[in-house]
């Protein structure tokens, strides 16, 4: 199983958009990252985002760029100061590759307590707008396979086959 771990792009000021849709900025930082992965031909049957509007939108530009629009769903338990072991439960459960749209300091916490057992050990930098990709292997154990952020992508990136 591979579980995409995708931290939400860059929101507008809470001062200026109390929901905080996505910034211009950030918007376009998800597309470029989304656009890469796509290059990747990553194959996800479910995308999951948090109830947070931020996490919605992030998601639906990933899904965009993957043609997989139809796989968006919200799920509760991906906010913020969520607990982080019922998903852990939950993924243990899951085969097909799956995809988490959410946020810190939950990610952070899920990803380590994967990855090492702790939610404390904070393994993986996860900037607005990054994926980092995980896989289980048959034993149930956990490790990092990638991470792409959009500091790594170029602005004029060249997206052809």
């Amino acid at each position: 199983m591979k579980l995409y771990l995708i931290r939400h792009a860059q929101p507008k000021n809470q001062l200026e958009d109390p929901l905080q849709h996505l910034s211009d900025s950030g918007r376009k930082s998800m597309k470029k990252v989304s656009e890469y992965a796509a290059r990747l031909e990553l194959f996800i049957a479910e995308i999951w985002h948090s109830e947070k509007l931020r996490a919605k939108e992030t998601a639906e530009i990933f899904a965009q760029s993957l043609g997989l629009t139809q796989k968006v769903k919200e799920r509760t338990g991906l906010s913020p100061g969520d607990d982080v072991t019922p998903i852990e439960s939950w993924l243990m459960g899951k085969e097909e590759n799956i995809a988490l749209v959410g946020h810190l300091p939950f990610l952070d916490k899920l990803a380590s307590l994967l990855l090492c057992g702790s939610e404390d050990a904070s393994l993986i930098n996860f900037t607005m707008g990054s994926i980092a990709c995980l896989s289980r292997d048959v034993s149930g154990e956990w490790t990092l396979d990638w991470i792409i952020t959009p500091d790594l992508i170029p602005d004029n990136t060249a997206f052809s086959g």
